[in-house]
């Protein structure tokens, strides 16, 4: 090349058209020949950022810029890097300094806007976003990046209309079409972010970052087998990438893979040790593999880190409701200073004007997230299918990513539906406002993706807490809990925030799902009782197994059957551990995953002769389901409504005698029902009748006393001044 202007010329139409290695290989032969090439020196550093060699780039452009202080692009490419490396400060700084050099500079707004977003100055963020878009409508970059933060400020709507401009103005921008995505998949429009995602992966096939997101997506829509696929494409194109180990740990959590999702999480902690979100979903897998007080540990942590951690203080709290060793009282405090930490807000209060006829028609809103193939549906399908239109109008608040059939049911029979998912908490709280409910029902509690923050916002006269969490929610602005006389007598003390409404005959309705035939007595043809658990693993502590071990021990023929998708590889191996260092054969005991020819799971009940409960929480869906089934439930009453969820359930039915009140009894009422295989026989012929003709299944007889209740709640409001 004849001049060093001619060999950067070169160089840069090779840097432009990607080839790198060439580009770098001429900017360092101008080097040698000119060491204070600025211009050379400035694209050396730009290439090593592109790689992703960052200190080296930060190196390189800081000597860039001493050759030529007054280069507005050489400070904001700085900045760029700086920012990469998590050193805002000194990235702001550069930001600033070529705003002062050129005003109008259209990068520098917008890199400035990226630095303020980095460090949640969200509103800050958007003003310099906005100049830029001010000074050029068409800069994509600019939309795109203001989509972003006005997402990260719940403006999802806006976000989709500024990532759409981006997209239209630069239709192969990948960055673009993932943070177009990542909205859209906010706004639950799964299909359109999923399109997008993948043309981010068209363009850029090793975009770690979208194979990440599409992940996501495909996770949301049950699709876990390829959202796997697209997590480990993410971890080939990025080894070092948490998001990616903590997404596929929740996938793997999902299929019941627990030991491979602990692995990811410890990996994604590894390289992220103050990753929120991974120690979040590490706590989730402790929990399920019953290693709840690791989890708890898990969940302060990251309290420690983010302090108003709403989610993670319920995850704390809904782990405690498992652990046998945390009394009621300290229980009871943890929820109302969630209550005080997580529930003031300012202004909080129903619309105006709000009629309070006592007599009237009630709105009735139900808010849940689990208004899908969940236990929590079959319990309120009844209802809504026998609300009585004349008295009661219900509406559901779903917070429902992925629809299913379900979801298509409870729709059906509910008179209105709003999905609130993408919504944040004030705007729910609005829009239930402007739909005028009378009577809001929380149905989730603090489990997962619960809206109780919703509920902090007041937006109806009158709040229920119901069903989906046997605790209190620790919410000043909850009035009212249902329970019955069984799950909370009314002679013993009540660590509740919220007031005691008590249903006469029992504080649930059961609506049985799709079935299959009970078959006979298994122990007819065995010779031998067969015992089952079919619960959450965190449910199965040491004295859980001390009585269940005593019952085998009493019942040497008798034999345990344990079943739950998780019960895989170590968790299997712990779980059964714990019989033989009681004295019990491992040959008594089987340990079941999976089911089989593909049937339903009360396919394994079929197997069964007597369900054995757990304590302190009890298995309420559970004892349901077995008592469906045909298979009787011995349960252990503990002083709590978890506790007592089942003995509620064995009353309705009408077998109070399987109800104990101490571990003996819990004993000796279970070896009394397996000694007797004419009586088994006998209930297992009749138990699916008596189940469907008590008040477990009345579901007008439930729904008309429900419906009393909350005009007793509503009458109460229009007569206080």
């Amino acid at each position: 090349m004849n001049t060093i202007a001619e060999a950067f010329r070169v160089a840069l139409n090779h840097h432009q058209a990607g080839d790198l290695p060439g580009a770098e290989a001429i900017y360092r032969q101008i080097l040698l020949a000119d060491p204070a090439h600025a211009d050379a020196m400035h694209y050396l550093g730009v290439i090593a950022h592109q790689l992703g060699k960052l200190d080296i780039a930060v190196d390189m452009l800081k000597r860039s810029l001493a050759l030529a202080p007054f280069n507005d692009d050489y400070h904001c490419d700085l900045g760029g890097a700086y920012q990469a490396v998590g050193r805002f400060d000194e990235a702001y700084a550069c930001y600033r300094e070529a705003l002062r050099l050129r005003p109008d500079s259209i990068r520098a707004h917008n890199g400035l806007g990226n630095i303020l977003n980095d460090q949640g100055k969200f509103d800050e963020a958007v003003a310099s976003y906005k100049r830029a878009l001010a000074l050029n409508p068409n800069f994509a970059e600019a939309h795109s990046n203001l989509g972003v933060v006005l997402k990260n400020l719940g403006r999802l709507a806006e976000a989709e209309t500024h990532g759409r401009k981006a997209v239209r103005l630069k239709p192969d921008f990948a960055d673009a079409r993932n943070n177009l995505g990542n909205t859209q998949a906010a706004l639950g429009k799964l299909d359109e972010a999923m399109l997008n995602f993948r043309e981010a992966l068209r363009i850029n096939p090793n975009f770690a970052m979208a194979h990440n997101n599409l992940g996501g997506t495909l996770h949301l829509q049950g699709k876990r087998e390829e959202a796997v696929a697209c997590y480990l494409d993410a971890l080939r194109c990025r080894p070092d990438y948490p998001e990616a180990h903590s997404n596929l740990a929740n996938t793997l959590q999902a299929q019941g893979k627990l030991d491979e999702a602990e692995g990811h999480l410890r990996a994604a902690l590894r390289l992220a040790p103050a990753s929120v979100d991974a120690l979040n979903n590490l706590g989730g897998v402790l929990q399920l593999e019953g290693k709840v007080a690791e989890a708890a540990a898990c969940f302060r942590q990251v309290l420690r880190l983010t302090p108003g951690d709403a989610a993670a203080h319920s995850n704390l709290l809904l782990c405690w409701n498992y652990d046998p060793h945390v009394n009621a009282d300290t229980l009871f405090a943890e929820h109302c200073a969630w209550g005080q930490r997580h529930g003031q807000v300012a202004g909080a209060g129903p619309a105006a004007g709000h009629d309070r006829k006592p007599a009237r028609r009630l709105r009735v809103g139900y808010v849940s997230p689990d208004l899908k193939a969940h236990p929590i549906a079959n319990f309120l399908h009844p209802i809504l299918a026998n609300h009585d239109r004349h008295q009661v109008e219900a509406i559901c608040y779903a917070e429902v990513t992925a629809q299913d059939a379900m979801t298509a049911r409870l729709r059906a029979v509910a008179q209105g539906w709003r999905s609130i998912h993408g919504f944040d908490d004030a705007q729910a709280a609005d829009l239930i406002r402007t739909d005028r409910i009378d009577i809001l029902v929380d149905m989730a509690g603090h489990t997962a993706k619960s809206r109780l923050r919703v509920f902090a916002h007041k937006p109806a006269p009158v709040q229920v807490t119901y069903l989906g969490y046997p605790n209190t929610t620790g919410l000043a602005t909850i009035d009212y809990c249902l329970t019955d006389g069984i799950a909370d007598p009314p002679h013993e003390p009540a660590c509740y925030t919220e007031e005691l409404l008590r249903l006469p005959n029992g504080f649930c309705c059961y609506g049985p799902p799709a079935s299959p035939e009970i078959g006979p007595l298994p122990a007819l043809q065995k010779g031998h009782v067969t015992f089952a658990s079919l619960h959450n693993l965190p449910k199965l502590n040491a004295g859980v197994f001390d009585v269940w071990c005593a019952i085998l021990r009493a019942l040497p023929a008798a034999r345990m059957l344990v079943f739950r998708h998780t019960l895989r590889d170590q968790v299997r191996d712990a779980v059964q551990r714990e019989f033989p260092r009681r004295g019990i054969e491992p040959d008594r005991v089987e340990l079941r995953h999976a089911l089989e020819n593909a049937g339903s799971f009360l396919d394994v009940y079929r197997l069964v002769d007597i369900s054995l409960d757990t304590f302190p929480w009890s298995g309420h869906t559970t004892a349901c389901e077995s008592l469906w089934m045909g298979v009787p439930v011995v349960s252990l009453r503990a002083p709590c409504h978890a506790g007592r969820m089942v003995a509620s359930v064995l009353t309705q039915v009408g077998f109070t005698e399987l109800i104990a009140d101490t571990p003996q009894q819990y004993l000796e009422a279970a070896v009394w029902l397996a000694q007797d295989n004419g009586r088994l026989a006998a209930l297992r012929g009749t138990l699916r009748e008596k189940v469907l003709n008590s008040p477990l299944c009345d579901g007008k007889g439930f729904t008309r006393s429900l419906e009393a209740a909350y005009r007793v709640m509503w009458q109460r409001w229009c007569g206080a001044s």
